[in-house]
């Protein structure tokens, strides 16, 4: 549901939070527009170096589309009842965002991360507003400023104490010998109903640091925090064998506790599937700005979805590179056109480019199996 007063809401929020929700809706891209060729020739050489700039920024954004596996997940992940922190709490189960690199994990994690942050800030204006109109209770007086969403990407294995110090670091709040406590408080005075850490395949679940974690988590879900965790490879750890009673005792409260949403590549194999993709190529080549290309032109989903799917076996980060890379070439060129024998000189990341050329000749020679693809 839309807050006819999102600009009020979201004034309730930090400006770093609020520079999160721009970043990860692109809203300070601005739309460099179409020129045509002659414009172009016309431009001075700095108003060209910063339209160049601006169409490279532009190509590059990915756009958000909501496909099978995108609305899969916001299925899953939407519909946890809300969080309610605080002692005696009602559980609310763990996400586990898994799956394969590069199938939009992370984009659909932070976008999650908008939502519950706008929905929290709407909440909270509501509930101040209701407490002045004599309407509803006064709201609860926070402690620390108001961060009702933490959003924190892991860049390197980390301990359960250097997890925690880090999640109370971006609170903030002060940081004691027992971490995941600290954070704790800090939580409770920063009004924070969600947490939200990517990349979390960091963190040695095979160690005794995993055992901690597990536990840690556990404690902040005791207290009612929403927590959605990211990361690929992790749905195994949940299975494996562990060394010592505790860590499997850890591991089975996890089990318990925890649901597994599994993001994988896009299919190819059934018409529902390639609409999926069509929808999504769709989006994309609407953003194209290239004098070559007119607006609404389907350079992509029309006369290529084919040739992109096999050259990237479905896997979105080597479209979005492929796609990208080959606008900025095309951008280079005299026709200002993406062709497929200027996306045959990209190379993309090496899963999908390994054999990239041998399958894109089979495809051309009328010879892709996609059942088995």
């Amino acid at each position: 549901m839309t807050d006819e007063r999102e600009e009020d809401s979201l004034a309730y929020l930090t400006d770093g939070d609020r520079e999160f929700i721009n970043r990860v809706e692109r809203t300070y891209l601005s739309d460099p527009g179409w020129l045509t060729a002659e414009e172009i020739k016309n431009l001075s050489s700095d108003d060209r170096a910063y339209r160049d700039w601006e169409l490279s920024l532009w190509h590059g954004a990915f756009p958000y589309v909501v496909t099978t596996h995108v609305r899969f997940a916001g299925l899953q992940l939407g519909t946890v009842a809300a969080a309610d922190p605080g002692p005696a709490a009602p559980l609310r189960t763990v996400s586990l965002l898994t799956g394969p690199p590069g199938t939009g994990k992370s984009t659909i994690l932070q976008r999650r991360g908008v939502i519950l942050m706008k929905q929290a800030a709407q909440l909270h204006r509501i509930q101040i507003e209701r407490a002045r109109s004599g309407r509803g209770p006064e709201p609860r007086l926070l402690r620390g400023v108001f961060r009702p969403m933490l959003h924190v990407s892991l860049l390197r294995h980390v301990t359960d104490k250097q997890l925690f110090t880090m999640l109370c670091q971006a609170l903030p709040c002060p940081v004691t010998d027992d971490p995941s406590a600290s954070f704790i408080r800090g939580v409770w005075a920063c009004g924070t109903q969600a947490v939200l850490i990517d990349e979390i395949q960091y963190v040695n679940f095979d160690g005794q640091a995993g055992r901690y974690v597990h536990d840690a988590l556990k404690a902040i879900t005791n207290f009612g925090v929403r927590v959605i965790l990211c990361g690929h490879g992790v749905e195994k750890m949940l299975d494996a064998v562990r060394k010592t009673e505790a860590q499997d005792a850890a591991q089975g409260q996890s089990k318990g506790r925890w649901e597994t949403v599994t993001i994988g590549r896009m299919e190819y194999r059934t018409q529902r599937a390639r609409e999926d993709w069509s929808k999504l190529l769709e989006v994309v080549e609407g953003r194209i700005r290239l004098a070559g290309h007119a607006p609404g032109e389907k350079i992509l989903s029309e006369t290529m979805a084919d040739y992109l799917w096999v050259a990237t076996l479905g896997y979105l980060n080597s479209l979005s590179t492929l796609v990208s890379k080959g606008l900025a070439l095309a951008l280079l060129t005299k026709q200002q056109r993406l062709t497929e024998s200027i996306l045959d000189t990209i190379q993309v990341e090496t899963r999908s480019d390994k054999q990239r050329l041998e399958r894109l000749a089979v495809w051309r020679a009328g010879e892709f199996n996609w059942k088995t693809s």
